[in-house]
């Protein structure tokens, strides 16, 4: 299971590779798993049009309104953890 940290409380450590973040915790699809994840390298406090909330960019795609992020373990990037 994945443990989810609050941006407001606790930002991802510097230079700690990729990791997971997610606008919406209760997101679901239609399989029932978690949506509205990605992964992402940094986030940052936006001071343009999302001024004051959370952003990160994931090729093009700006990711906005981001509240919560998570460590990959190895088992998540599909590396046997052993």
């Amino acid at each position: 299971m994945t443990d989810w940290i609050s941006l407001k409380d606790q930002l991802p450590p510097e230079n700690s590779g990729k990791f997971l973040v997610t606008n919406n915790m209760n997101g679901r699809n239609a399989g029932g798993g978690m949506s509205h994840v990605w992964t992402v390298g940094s986030v940052h406090l936006d001071d343009g049009e999302q001024a004051g909330q959370y952003c990160a960019y994931e090729g093009y795609l700006k990711l906005w309104g981001l509240t919560h992020w998570a460590a990959i373990t190895p088992l998540e990037a599909g590396k046997d953890p052993a």
